[in-house]
């Protein structure tokens, strides 16, 4: 079971979101963490393959990840530089999908905070990208096949059919024959508050300052008193 961690993130937040999330999410190695950002320096694990650097140019950095990344991996996990990850409850997520007959090779299967508010539309539901998204190396597989034929008849190397990258990747997705796309409520769009079962959570959303980081980090050390050292 290897997962690469896939972190979108930009110019403005190198020395501050990135640093904080490094320090905290990725504390323990760095190896399969791959921060796709404004410029190339995999001394820093920063890739980069052409795209602009702004928030409407998000989808392209995203497509250009799936055009050119190459990579081998069983799991991908792809996440915003604001989003706080428990790595090891992820890492044993995914070995309970494999445990329960989830072979990442073989199944399309695509997890995380799933949004439904635009399903009566030709847009459909997807997943939340800031609250993270689990998807198997077949969903991976399957999207690079894709763009590869859209390349051949279109002579582009994909299309982004939305300004948000959620919405592209969920259409990206659409046409995978048997895809399970699965809703959890164990990833969160916003930082973590009483209730949310901070216990179990694999991800926030929304962090902002360097003490949210490290307020997430001593919630996920502190277990089974998350819920009421959130309460005080």
């Amino acid at each position: 079971m290897r997962v690469a961690y896939i972190v979108f993130t930009c110019q403005a937040y190198l020395g501050t979101r990135v640093v904080w999330q490094k320090a905290t999410v990725f504390a323990s190695g760095m190896d399969d963490v791959y921060y796709i950002g404004p410029h190339a320096d995999v001394s820093e694990r920063l890739y980069h393959w052409g795209a602009e650097d702004d928030y409407k140019s998000l989808p392209y950095k995203m497509g250009d990840f799936f055009r050119a990344s190459g990579l081998d991996y069983d799991w991908y996990f792809i996440m915003d530089d604001d989003t706080y990850l428990y790595r090891d409850r992820l890492e044993r997520r995914v070995q309970e999908l494999e445990a329960s007959g989830v072979h990442p090779r073989e199944v399309a299967y695509m997890e995380g905070c799933l949004l439904t508010h635009l399903a009566h539309t030709g847009w459909g539901v997807y997943h939340s990208g800031g609250a993270g998204t689990l998807i198997s190396a077949r969903v991976y597989d399957e999207i690079r096949r894709s763009f590869l034929a859209f390349r051949d008849v279109h002579h582009a190397p994909y299309w982004c059919p939305h300004w948000c990258a959620d919405i592209c990747l969920g259409q990206w997705t659409a046409p995978i024959t048997g895809l399970r796309r699965v809703h959890s409520d164990r990833y969160h769009t916003d930082p973590a508050k009483a209730g949310d079962g901070v216990a179990e959570a694999i991800t926030f959303h929304h962090l902002r300052r360097r003490e949210d980081y490290y307020a997430h980090q001593y919630l996920g050390m502190s277990a089974g008193d998350a819920e009421s050292l959130l309460r005080l």
